[in-house]
């Protein structure tokens, strides 16, 4: 039974393509994103918008697979 729930799991991850997630989307600035930015408030870098995860060595939280509808990473239940 191990033997074989490891063979599934393997070639599950086998089949796993992120292509889809290898090239940035474009963004522009949204005025309105921006406005809801609190006066006063500090970036960790000015001009520049850090993202935390919750772990080191995952995707990021909003990660989707090679459908580009699966979430995957390291907590899609919240993303």
């Amino acid at each position: 039974m191990t033997l074989v729930l490891s063979a599934f799991v393997m070639s599950a991850h086998a089949a796993l393509d992120l292509r889809a997630n290898e090239q940035p989307l474009p963004v522009t600035r949204d005025p309105q994103a921006i406005a809801k930015i609190p006066p006063g408030y500090r970036f960790v870098e000015p001009g520049t918008l850090t993202v935390a995860i919750s772990a080191l060595n995952s995707p990021p939280l909003a990660l989707l697979a090679s459908d580009n509808r699966t979430r995957i990473g390291s907590d899609p239940d919240i993303a």
